[in-house]
């Protein structure tokens, strides 16, 4: 497995449950805050995440895209 891959759907599985910030998210899933801010960096260049107002994290409209199968 690898694990980039991994814990990115990690990081996406954590903010299905809602919007949460890079300490929220780390805390959840036992990882260094500098780890999950460079997945959450690389998953908002795809879209597949977004910052709201308040510097938390929810999922993007990549995301919601690829789940309705509208990509292209």
């Amino acid at each position: 497995m690898v694990q980039s891959v991994e814990r990115a759907f990690a990081v996406l599985d954590a903010l299905g449950r809602g919007p949460a910030g890079v300490t929220a998210i780390a805390t959840r899933l036992a990882l260094p805050k500098s780890t999950v801010s460079r997945l959450l960096s690389t998953l908002e260049e795809l879209d597949a995440v977004e910052r709201t107002a308040d510097a938390r994290y929810r999922i993007g409209p990549g995301m919601t895209a690829l789940a309705a199968g509208d990509v292209q």
